[in-house]
């Protein structure tokens, strides 16, 4: 923060006559951290100077051993059947602990100290360092070694914040974009309530960029903030290419970030290696993600790529693999940053680590294939100053949109090798949180954006969220930021921009919403969205409306094509309100459409991101992707069997668009999410392959495209145990767990696949001949085995049951009437090569028309009231489900009924009527939920008035003491 806060122009803002300078900035404000605990004893939060607030009891609140003044308020939440570890159970962070709580509560809201990193002193302090903390432990290590929170201890330090009276709160975690959010995301709905009760929510965007569709938290209230690079970071050390002589100069001072676990060098030493690379050694595990075959870095250091998995995963692969030093280098830009642990055996790993640039990795990488086992590094502990570039969109941070098509992130802050409290890189146990240490990530960039908070809730008392995250991000820096690879940021990448407090307390006018996101737009079709603006000046002003687009450069900046603001040019009176439109039209290619509307008046200058997607309808091209990753255009050892996908699509009456994707390849192959929206489904086919053949880009556009309500169809042996980044959102979404990566022990099948037990009945046909003899390619030795299935091979080599397909889609329910999952995934480990036609089983286009027809049902159904129909007996009244399949054979099963009464649901029944008495008459709105022979849901409602009750005299306001007369229900 010795740079970051000078960058965000906090200092400005800290002066402020209504605040006070520094030592008085946040004073009076309640910064909440949601997050691994506060540390009562750490510099930051010493609290000289501070005392309980007003009505306080003694002591805080909570858990008062770690409340001292500065700290407020301190709960935990611990998971009964998973407790903490030792050397975790206190309410702050333990010598097993992490810094992650310390660090980002810090740079919130924490004292200004002088800081000791790595024999240099600066001076550091919170964005808001006079603010009060509160503490809400949900992460810690458990004795199962977890680091994480469940939601339901999520959901109560949320509502405990909110009744301890917390102004703000940070919440820098995620678990990428899995969820729309909103009302039937239980997590979600605690943070919009939060928000709607008064407390400032900041969520950190993610750190998985940097494609499109990576960005965590979509809900459109709360603020999500991205991370940039600030103005110079504190690299740990220096490695040098040593041997054999002579050494080229640009190879003896490669700047590296340092870890903060293994076998840590003393300060200022030098030690020298000979070193191997991964990529040498094993080419298909150049990023250490598997474990490696023996010992064959024995005595070396050795080199591998970012990417895949964590990096102490990286370590540990390598250390067991015999290596005393690690350089992972950067796998997108010449950025660097610190590393630490955070699985549960950390101890375990002897080895220090060290991060670089990917120009220098290369580097190391290519010295070694040319002087093999004669080349030698020094690493050099000696800490130094790198003047970095600010206001570059870091690499890792999450891109937008969020899921359900949201403009996400809102805005962006500092969060590249941020120094605060934490992460004592040369200490140990609970002396590390004491310590003060860089990190990076988005976790890093929201407690910024808290702290901010804070201070304008100190400038403007009865401001609400909404005018606060107005002011912050309509004032926010959008001109002269970068991406990491140079090219000039859009809202995508940084919502409205870089945050700026020498503007955001003078924003002359609230905008609501600040942004405007249109989700996805039909091509040649048309949307216009609305945004009020209120002054917040005495006297009038006119503003100028005008679109801005930067993505030419910021030397060639035009009108935004598409966009167009009405009106033009608006006069707001003194404290006044007006309105402004902003229509989009489809007409351009498909793909993103983003920029920026400018109000400007001739004293104030304030602008708004604006987004749009152009793409076909879901599904419009009725085609099937077909992404052949069999590898035998480009290893001959590798049999093609493309024309047995082909063949069984064209069986089926579809066509298909065939992409043939190169292993080999690094970059991008897939097209834009907005392009694949066109497709029925994207089928996947892994041949013989083993080898990993999908970058992340290529993955995230795939995971983009379910999120969209696509189909994605995984095939082939090895597929989940190889083929596809176990690490991949896409991966995660499939909730696919491999017990076993051969069923059969790496021989051919010598029994039939069978139906697994309970699954819906139209898959109880599914007899599949995957054995040598047939028509088949008879090459199916090493089929994945999944915790669960549909269909299971039941032979004796099986670890579990045998399960080889797994179907998941978001279903319906009475409970869940919208889906907060979109997307239908289907994972197979047979591939439809190694399907025998000819032996009597289920022909491969017929288990693929089967997937298709669960998959793409789309079923009709109608709710109607036919108590006319019946006699009137006891007041009941009767309705009736109509239910229809696109599918022949596909047949209700049971059906769960709402009555709209305020009672319990009723159901599950066999028969599509029901009989129920209303107490009282009047109008009601029934729903019912139809489960089918695929074991699919369908819900709808009928919006009815009833006649027949209990009591007529009484009218209803749709709620109703009714009863279910159940021996009517099965008579009938």
């Amino acid at each position: 923060m010795y740079k970051s806060l000078d960058l965000i122009h906090a200092p400005v803002l800290w002066e402020h006559p209504v605040i006070g300078g520094k030592w008085k900035a946040g004073r009076g404000i309640r910064v909440a951290s949601m997050d691994g605990g506060v540390h009562k004893n750490a510099p930051m939060f010493d609290p000289a100077g501070f005392s309980y607030p007003a009505g306080y009891p003694r002591g805080g609140l909570g858990l008062k051993a770690n409340n001292n003044g500065k700290i407020i308020a301190s709960r935990v939440y611990y998971r009964p059947g998973d407790p903490p570890a030792a050397g975790d159970m206190e309410p702050w962070p333990g010598p097993e602990g992490d810094s992650h709580g310390v660090h980002t509560a810090g740079t919130a809201a924490g004292n200004p100290v002088q800081a000791a990193f790595l024999g240099r002193i600066f001076e550091i302090s919170g964005v808001a360092p006079a603010a009060w903390v509160m503490s809400y432990k949900v992460f810690y290590l458990s004795r199962e070694g977890k680091m994480t929170f469940e939601t339901p201890e999520g959901i109560a330090a949320l509502e405990d914040m909110v009744r301890d009276g917390a102004d703000v709160v940070n919440c820098s975690w995620g678990t990428g974009p899995f969820s729309t959010g909103g009302a039937y995301d239980p997590l979600d709905t605690a943070l919009l309530n939060a928000w709607r009760a008064g407390v400032f929510v900041v969520m950190s965007a993610g750190n998985s960029g940097p494609y499109r569709g990576t960005a965590d938290h979509p809900s459109e209230e709360y603020i999500s903030v991205a991370a940039s690079t600030t103005g110079g970071s504190i690299a740990g050390g220096s490695l040098a290419i040593a041997g054999p002589l002579p050494v080229p100069g640009e190879y003896l001072k490669l700047e590296v970030g340092i870890s903060d676990y293994g076998k840590i060098p003393s300060l200022g030493s030098r030690s020298s290696y000979f070193f191997k690379t991964a990529a040498s050694v094993e080419p298909d595990n150049v990023t250490a993600c598997e474990p490696f075959d023996g010992k064959p870095f024995e005595g070396l250091a050795t080199v591998v790529r970012r990417g895949g998995c964590n990096f102490d995963d990286k370590v540990l692969n390598a250390y067991r693999a015999g290596a005393d030093f690690v350089v992972i280098y950067n796998n997108n830009g010449d950025e660097i940053r610190d590393l630490s642990c955070y699985m549960e055996n950390c101890d375990e790993v002897g080895a220090f680590a060290v991060f670089t640039g990917e120009t220098h990795g290369k580097a190391l990488e290519s010295w070694y294939d040319s002087y093999q086992e004669r080349s030698e590094l020094i690493f050099d502990f000696t800490p130094y100053q790198l003047g970095n570039r600010a206001d570059e969109v870091a690499d890792f941070s999450s891109r937008g949109p969020g899921v359900g098509y949201t403009l996400k992130p809102d805005i962006m802050a500092p969060g590249v090798n941020i120094l605060s409290q934490g992460y004592g890189p040369l200490a140990e146990g609970e002396e590390k949180h004491f310590g003060f240490g860089q990190a990076s990530g988005t976790s890093m960039a929201a407690p910024h954006i808290a702290g901010a908070a804070a201070l304008l809730k100190q400038r403007y008392p009865l401001w609400s969220n909404e005018d606060i995250k107005s002011a912050l991000m309509s004032t926010a820096r959008f001109m002269d930021i970068y991406t990491h690879d140079g090219k000039p940021a859009q809202p995508l990448d940084m919502g409205a921009g870089r945050v700026d407090l020498s503007k955001a307390a003078d924003p002359g006018v609230i905008l609501t919403p600040p942004s405007l996101g249109f989700g996805v737009v039909e091509k040649e079709g048309e949307k216009t969205l609305s945004l009020s603006l209120r002054s917040i000046l005495p006297e009038a002003k006119t503003y100028h409306i005008s679109t801005v687009y930067t993505g030419d450069g910021f030397d060639a900046v035009r009108p935004l094509d598409g966009f167009h603001g009405e009106p033009l040019s608006l006069t707001l009176p003194a404290f006044g309100t007006a309105s402004i439109n902003v229509r989009f039209e489809g007409k351009g290619s498909v793909g993103d459409h983003q920029g920026y509307v400018l109000l400007e008046s001739d004293t104030h200058r304030v602008h708004f991101p604006v987004w749009a997607r152009v793409q076909e309808a879901r599904g419009s091209g009725s085609k099937v992707l077909l992404l052949d990753m069999d590898g035998s255009s480009f290893d001959g050892n590798l049999k093609n069997y493309r024309d047995y996908y082909t063949d069984a699509l064209h069986a089926l009456g579809k066509t298909c668009d065939v992409l043939d994707v190169n292993p080999d390849l690094k970059n991008v192959q897939l097209p834009e999410a907005a392009v694949l929206a066109a497709y029925e489904a994207v089928l996947l086919f892994s041949g013989d392959s083993s080898k990993s053949t999908l970058v992340g880009g290529d993955l995230d556009r795939l995971m983009e495209y379910v999120n969209d309500g696509g189909l994605v169809i995984a095939m082939g042996q090895n597929m989940f145990s190889r083929v596809l980044a176990n690490t991949s959102f896409l991966y995660s979404r499939f909730n696919v767990r491999v017990i076993s990566e051969s069923v059969t022990g790496g021989q051919l099948p010598d029994s039939y696949v069978i139906v697994a037990e309970n699954v819906p009945p139209a898959f109880r046909d599914v007899f599949l001949d995957l054995r040598d003899g047939g028509d088949g390619a008879s090459n199916h030795g090493n089929m994945d085995e999944f915790s669960e299935g549909i269909v299971r091979y039941p032979g004796r080599t099986a670890v579990g049951n045998g399960y080889l397909a797994q179907i998941s889609k978001g279903l319906l329910t009475l409970e869940k009437p919208a889906l907060i999952q979109p997307g239908i995934l289907v994972a197979s480990a047979m591939g439809l090569e190694g399907m025998n036609n000819d032996t009597g089983a289920m022909a491969r286009e017929a288990f693929l028309g089967k997937i298709f027809s669960w998959a793409l049902d789309k079923p009709d159904m109608m709710i109607e009231d036919v108590s006319e129909k019946h006699e009137n007996q006891m007041e009941m009244s009767r309705f009736e489900v109509g239910y229809s399949s696109d599918t022949e054979g596909i047949e209700l099963l049971s059906v769960r009924w709402d009555m709209g009464d305020g009672k319990g649901y009723q159901g599950p029944y066999g028969l599509p009527m029901i009989g129920y008495v209303y107490e009282k008459c009047g109008p009601y709105t029934l729903r019912a939920e139809v489960l089918d022979s695929f074991g699919n849901h369908t819900i709808n409602s009928l919006d009815v008035t009833i006649t027949r009750c209990l009591n007529k005299n009484e009218p209803s306001s749709g709620s109703s003491s009714g009863c279910f007369i159940g021996e009517l229900a099965e008579g009938l």
